[in-house]
């Protein structure tokens, strides 16, 4: 299974996204969503970073542009949004993120996506 970090600043978020994904096997870390977001990610062994798009202190766009500055080895990054998918989706693509997803996704729409991701799934 994947090693994933949740990187959010909404606690309810996070956690279901959490339990989704540890329910099915996955190893998965939560990170408030704060400005010390890219060292917590350089500092772990990541298949898979969830982002939350609307942080306080650090964009996650801003955030996924930073991850994929650190070359090889990088991990996968997943947006998440309440937004408009059109709009999810043109931002994932121009700031490197490599799949989105809204925050009402379901479950099995959840665990596919970070499937394809990481490597681990459908």
């Amino acid at each position: 299974m994947a090693s994933i970090m949740i990187i959010d600043d909404d606690p309810l978020f996070a956690e279901l996204t959490f339990q989704r994904l540890e329910r099915v096997g996955h190893t998965v870390a939560v990170h408030p969503g704060t400005s010390d977001a890219l060292a917590a990610v350089r500092g772990g062994a990541f298949d898979v970073i969830v982002v939350d798009v609307h942080m306080p202190e650090l964009a996650g766009t801003r955030l996924a542009e930073l991850i994929r500055e650190g070359g090889q080895g990088s991990p996968r990054v997943l947006l998440t949004s309440s937004m408009d998918s059109d709009e999810l989706s043109e931002l994932a693509a121009q700031h490197g993120a490599d799949a989105w997803l809204s925050k009402s996704a379901s479950s099995a729409e959840l665990l596919e996506v970070v499937g394809k991701l990481s490597g681990h799934g459908s």
